[in-house]
């Protein structure tokens, strides 16, 4: 057989594995896995819907999502084997590998930072935090590295303007500016609405200031991929189904958005939909425009001692290939 024989029957063999009937596959035993999220924010909602709209157990897969706050804890989890794959943003994962972890990113949930800077009352624009308190969830984390660039392009300097804290999660950094121990906080919806119904002042939108960055990443190990490739493209086919299901069910969608965000707001259920089925990718490869800027900052910050790490050591675009290449992502939207 000639060598392009070979490659179209390998094309026809992958086509026809996609294409399994929902029926084959829920005829087979669940393969169990555990997975982390790091926020309760509508950019996981693809991710939940997966789960709930039955497509990990289609693809032969007992997902059980485990939220952990930070996407650091998320990538200690995962490098432990106590996680196989991890929502945990572009930031930690690149970070462990740079310390020689074997993570390694498959997915990229939006291609921007869709946050924003929301503030106390009396701060009217970005320069008039200067020596003020800035609220992130962990040091490492999407928050923090949305954080630096933020105050970067402001003019302004992380720990010398402007005093950067941990604060956890949205939910607790939202109390904190309540509470005034802090002076201005990174948010997306839904408790981004909360905050404008107390008054608080969004006084810049990382969206706008076009910031290109792998949003939400979900990574696991190079050495779980080796043991188990197969467990990982049967999620990142899930995945996929359930961002189509999620930008074409805003009814149902919103149902399980209403049950992970432990929101029953109408107003609120519907402004998260809004703002995050749009941003999320339909066909979500990582992307060197997204991460080479964290590979960047990585230097930056250890003085040029990690800048050897390269796009290709720290994602694989291979799972989201298949797919793509396949005709697959194409398929779910012509329905």
């Amino acid at each position: 057989m000639t060598t392009s024989a070979s490659r179209a029957l390998g094309g026809m063999l992958l086509g026809l594995l996609l294409l399994t009937s929902p029926r084959q596959v829920a005829a087979q035993k669940l393969e169990k896995m555990r997975v982390g999220y790091n926020a309760i924010t509508g950019s996981n909602s693809a991710l939940w819907i997966s789960k709930e709209a039955g497509f990990t157990a289609k693809n032969g897969l007992d997902v059980d999502f485990i939220y952990i706050e930070s996407g650091s804890r998320i990538t200690q989890a995962m490098v432990a084997g106590d996680l196989r794959l991890g929502n945990t943003g572009s930031g930690p994962s690149l970070q462990a590998h740079a310390r020689g972890a074997d993570t390694v990113l498959i997915l990229s949930v939006m291609p921007t930072l869709p946050f924003q800077v929301v503030a106390r009352p009396d701060i009217k624009r970005p320069e008039d935090l200067r020596g003020k308190k800035l609220a992130i969830s962990t040091f490492g984390s999407t928050t923090d590295f949305a954080a630096r660039y933020f105050l970067e392009k402001t003019g302004l300097t992380a720990g010398k303007d402007v005093v950067v804290l941990q604060s956890g999660g949205q939910s607790t950094r939202l109390a904190a500016l309540k509470q005034g121990a802090v002076d201005a906080t990174l948010l997306g919806a839904p408790s981004l609405l909360v905050a404008k119904q107390f008054g608080f002042n969004i006084i810049a939108d990382l969206v706008d200031m076009g910031y290109h960055y792998d949003f939400g990443s979900i990574a696991t190990t190079r050495s779980f991929i080796n043991s188990n490739r197969d467990a990982v493209r049967r999620f990142v086919r899930a995945y996929v189904e359930g961002v189509h299901y999620f930008k074409t069910h805003p009814d149902e969608s919103k149902k399980i958005m209403a049950r992970y965000l432990r929101e029953n707001q109408p107003a609120v259920l519907e402004e998260t939909y809004s703002y995050y089925a749009d941003k999320t990718a339909a066909t979500p490869y990582p992307t060197r425009e997204g991460i080479e800027p964290v590979i960047a900052q990585i230097a930056a910050a250890s003085k040029g001692e990690k800048s050897k790490l390269t796009f290709d050591d720290v994602a694989d675009q291979s799972f989201v290939r298949e797919l793509d290449q396949s005709g697959f992502i194409k398929s779910l939207y012509r329905k």
